[in-house]
This record gives structure tokens, C-alpha cells and sequence, in this order.
């Protein structure tokens, strides 16, 4: 078995169990949702989403040093080189001890400020109370996980991701009983905490057992240059990492203060469905990085292009179709089974703006990867500075006016003007020496086929009167028939088509 197929194995691998895991989940978290808005209420919904997106902004105090740390063991894990990996392994140990204390403490420090971020009727000491759970869960979140990080980079990823679904399913299962039967978000919270312990402290004790050598060679130390190196990336990634938590957190903060809660909740409801399908999704693209990072230290760049390309193809099928399922589907869903009150619909003009961006971030998916594989992030490190000054800019002046909608035009403007464009100059102008037709040929060719797929699959749900499940069901067939027919019609005789098509045949036929 060749490299690109090894690597292509491990990547479905981990794929794979990591669909299957988040398939369990989120059955299990559609579940506790619901009964989570009909049994706590809509405003403890919007309060809860708003504090996850919080805890969110806090979690820059990690400053993008996994991603330093990841970049630089690909290299020694593809040689074999224990003591170096050894030696960067205490590093990110140290990193992460020093990481979950300043958590802890900028999160009391924020628990003053509660007034300003939440217009809730709710008892102000109960609000400081949630949200110190919420600080707890996620101080402990970035305990005893240091060593999993090699998981990853041997790619088997799949037995991380596999023990944290399972406790995360198990997790949530207590919490549907907490919710049933004592109505309490304090318990919630707390089985939430006990359920983060529970899979760092297996994550740990399954990468000790992988890699004996950590405990052998736990005196090593890395050089003062690669030191220098390390720190020098996340001088640069930190800005960035800073950035995306702030713009990820900023949304409902801003719906919160400027409409008020409710909305927040609301929406949390939507974005709990394009996240779910995004995760899934994204398992691909995520796993694919130490796949990635191996192939850049051992392969060409025509070879590496092609793999980019190749990604790029099916970013735009899958995001491009479950783009246009989501928007015939997911107020029906939301109307007839899940949540079923009227008053927790959406606008159609906002499911759009969060179906865009949902599309944009997974077709620029690939780029990133080979973006922070790269580690080009030292040649832009002000890029997300940029992105968040624009979708600050843009939503605190539509907010007034346009509601919940001026907050995510200003999300998606400032991914178009920022974002996406960057991060795909700096991926074919430094490390694909220019190779701007092909890619740009690619993007406007399917972008093209995106959009006259989602019409067609909006035409034919619109002839579809059934409701409940069979409506939802027949939407769901409508689409999946009508947009896949339309992609595989416009594309099955690329290159990008016929290379995956012919690694597919090759890795069923093995089997």
C-alpha cells in the first residue's frame, strides 16, 4: 500500500468513527434541546447560548499553541523521532497548566460584568452562579488532554473522537433525565462538568497506553531555536485565534445587548442545526490535517496541489448540497417536529444569512487547512484583526435597523472581504508558487452550479404540500435527487472527479 492511499485510509478512518460518534450525539442533543426550551424556558435558552459563546472568547488564552505544537510534530512523527516528540509534548503539558489557570481567572474576573452583556428578567446572583459553572466546565476542559495531541498527529484520530462521543452521548443522556425530572440547570451544568473530567482523564490514559515512550523519554526538552520557533508562530497565530473567538462570541453578544435575549435563543436553535451538519462535515477537513501535514513533508507540490483541488471539489459538492437542503428543510423541522412553537421560528431572509455563511466557511475549509499546516498564519497575523474590525463595523451599524439580520450580513461581509480571500492568496501564492487560474477556474465554475442546484432544489420542495415527517422526508428525498443529479452531471468529467472516483474503487476493492 502506497503513502496516499495509507493516508487516505487512516483519513476515512477517522472520518468514519467520527460521524458515526457525532451521529449519537447530536440525536441525543436535538433531544435534550428541545426538552431543555419546553421545560427551563426560552429565556435560560438564550442565556445559555449566550454564555457557551462566552466561554468561547475565553478559550483565547489558549492562543493557538495546539496549533503550533501540531505543526511541528509532523515532521518528527513521520521520522520516528521519540525524544523530539517526547520534548514537545512537556511543552504543550506546561502550556496548558499555565493556560487553565488564566482561563479560570479572566472568567471570575468577567463574572462582574454579567449586567452588561444580559437583559434577562432572571435573579442576577443566579446568572453569576451559571456562569461559574459554565467557568469551571470550561477551565477543566483544558486539563489532562495535553498528551491526546498525538492521536492526532499519528492519525488515529478515531480513538480520541471515539471516547470523547461516548461520553459526551452519555452526558447528554443524564442530562435529559436532569431535565425531566428536576427542571434544574444547575445539575445540567454539573453533569456537563463531570462529563469533560471524565474524557480528558480516558483521552489521557489512551495516548500513555499508545505511547509508552512519552513516560521514557519525559526528561527530554526541545531546543531553544525550535522553542524560538514555536513562540514565534504563536506570536502570530495568537492574534488570529484571538480574533475568530472574539467574532464567534460577538454574534449572539451583540443580539443579546442590541434586541435582547429570546432572539439569542432563537437563533441558538438554528445554529444548533447548520452547526450540527457542519461538524459532521468538518470531521473530514479536521482529520485530513495530519494527513496533510505528512503529506507536505514527504511529497511534491504538483502532487500536493492535486490533493488541494481535490478537497476544494468536494467542499463545494457536500456544502453546496447540504446548503440547499437546510434551507427547504430546516423550518419545517423546526416547526413541525423539533421545537414546534411558532414563536421560535426564523425569518427566511435569516435562515439564508446563516446558510451563507455556513456555505462560504465550509468551501474555505480546505484552504485553511493547508493554510495552518503551513503555518502561514506568520505571514498575515493581523488577517482576523481585520475580520472582526469589519463584522463589528458592519453589525453594530445594522443592528439597530435590520435587527438580527444587520448581525450576520456583517458576519459575511467580513468573511468575503477578509477571510476567504486571504487565506486562498497566501495558499496558491506561497506554497503553490501562483496557481491562481486552475483554483479560480474551480471556485467560479462550481459556485455557478451551487447556485442553480439550490434553485432547483427550492422549485421542487415548493411543489411538496405533505407536512410532518412526511414532508420533511419527501424534501429531503427532492433534494438529495435533484442537487446531486445537477453536480455529478456538471462535473463527472473533471480530474477532481476521476481521482476521487478511482481512489474510492481502489480502497472498496481492497476491502
Amino acid at each position: 500500500m502506497d503513502n496516499n492511499e495509507l493516508r487516505s485510509e487512516k483519513l476515512i478512518r477517522n472520518t468514519v468513527w467520527s460521524i458515526i460518534g457525532y451521529l449519537g450525539y447530536a440525536v441525543a442533543g436535538f433531544v435534550s434541546r428541545s426538552l431543555f426550551v419546553n421545560y427551563l424556558g426560552e429565556e435560560l435558552t438564550g442565556i445559555s447560548t449566550l454564555f457557551a459563546s462566552m466561554m468561547n472568547l475565553l478559550s483565547v488564552a489558549e492562543m493557538g499553541f495546539t496549533g503550533a505544537v501540531s505543526i511541528h510534530l509532523y515532521q518528527p512523527v513521520a521520522d520516528g523521532d521519540e525524544r523530539r516528540v517526547s520534548a514537545l509534548i512537556h511543552l504543550y503539558k506546561k502550556a496548558y497548566q499555565a493556560i487553565s489557570v488564566l482561563v479560570f481567572a479572566v472568567g471570575m474576573a468577567v463574572l462582574f460584568f454579567i449586567p452588561m452583556f444580559v437583559k434577562s428578567e432572571l435573579d442576577l446572583s443566579l446568572l453569576r452562579w451559571y456562569f461559574f459553572l459554565h467557568i469551571v466546565r470550561t477551565t477543566l476542559s483544558y486539563c489532562y488532554i495535553y498528551k491526546g495531541i498525538l492521536l492526532s498527529s499519528y492519525q488515529v484520530e478515531y480513538k480520541k473522537t471515539n471516547i470523547y462521543n461516548a461520553v459526551l452521548i452519555l452526558t447528554t443522556v443524564v442530562q435529559i433525565v436532569v431535565i425531566w425530572q428536576t427542571a434544574s440547570y444547575t445539575l445540567y451544568l454539573v453533569t456537563a462538568i463531570v462529563g469533560t473530567l471524565v474524557t480528558n482523564v480516558l483521552t489521557q490514559r489512551e495516548a500513555s497506553k499508545n505511547y509508552p515512550y512519552l513516560d521514557k523519554y519525559k526528561e527530554e526538552r526541545i531546543s531553544a531555536e525550535e522553542k524560538k520557533s514555536i513562540f514565534e508562530y504563536i506570536k502570530a497565530a495568537s492574534v488570529n485565534r484571538i480574533s475568530i473567538s472574539v467574532k464567534t462570541a460577538t454574534d449572539n453578544m451583540i443580539t443579546s445587548a442590541f434586541v435582547n435575549v429570546l432572539v439569542t435563543g432563537v437563533v441558538g436553535n438554528y445554529v444548533m442545526i447548520t452547526g450540527t451538519v457542519d461538524k459532521l462535515v468538518s470531521f473530514f477537513f479536521l482529520n485530513s490535517a495530519p494527513a496533510i501535514g505528512n503529506m507536505v513533508a514527504t511529497t511534491d507540490k504538483d502532487s500536493q496541489f492535486n490533493t488541494f483541488l481535490d478537497l476544494e471539489y468536494i467542499a463545494f459538492w457536500v456544502y453546496g448540497f447540504l446548503s440547499a437542503g437546510m434551507l427547504c428543510v430546516t423550518t419545517p423541522f423546526v416547526r413541525d417536529i423539533w421545537i414546534r412553537q411558532d414563536n421560535m421560528l426564523l425569518a427566511n431572509s435569516t435562515l439564508l444569512l446563516l446558510i451563507l455563511n455556513f456555505y462560504l466557511g465550509g468551501t474555505n475549509f480546505p484552504a485553511t487547512v493547508f493554510f495552518e499546516v503551513r503555518g502561514l498564519v506568520k505571514r498575515v497575523p493581523y488577517m482576523n484583526v481585520l475580520n472582526v474590525v469589519v463584522n463589528l463595523v458592519v453589525s453594530l451599524s445594522l443592528v439597530k435597523w435590520m435587527g438580527v439580520n444587520g448581525v450576520y450580513i456583517g458576519t459575511i461581509l467580513s468573511l468575503l472581504v477578509t477571510t476567504l480571500p486571504m487565506t486562498h492568496y497566501q495558499v496558491l501564492k506561497h506554497h503553490f508558487d501562483g496557481k491562481f487560474v486552475p483554483y479560480v477556474r474551480l471556485y467560479g465554475y462550481y459556485l455557478i452550479v451551487t447556485i442553480l442546484g439550490g434553485a432547483a432544489c427550492c422549485c421542487a420542495c415548493g411543489c411538496i404540500a405533505l407536512t410532518g415527517f412526511p414532508g420533511l422526508f419527501a424534501k429531503i428525498a427532492a433534494c438529495t435527487l435533484v442537487y446531486n443529479l445537477i453536480f455529478l452531471l456538471s462535473s463527472f468529467r473533471t480530474r477532481e472527479f476521476r481521482s476521487i472516483f478511482a481512489l474510492v474503487c481502489r480502497i472498496l476493492g481492497r476491502k
